[in-house]
């Protein structure tokens, strides 16, 4: 597996986002990244952006997933 250097992913990501700024899916990836690389406001307008544009992404925010049995489980909370 190739590991891309986050600050070209970020670069690529943005760089596709003026491209298609409305992409909730860039969006959301690119606020996950910016999270991990610890820009907290950065990620909080995208993550909330893409949110606005697709609220179904919710779901890989709060921990639901679904089983292959297609059960619908919650991670617990703390």
């Amino acid at each position: 597996m190739i590991k891309q250097d986050p600050l070209q992913l970020l670069a690529d990501l943005t760089l596709r986002l003026q491209e298609d700024p409305d992409n909730a899916d860039l969006l959301m990836q690119r606020g996950q990244l910016r999270y991990q690389m610890g820009d907290k406001n950065g990620s909080w307008q995208d993550l909330q952006r893409a949110l606005e544009l697709k609220p179904a992404l919710m779901a890989s925010i709060t921990g639901e997933a679904k089983t292959p049995e297609r059960k619908v489980f919650k991670m617990p909370k703390n």
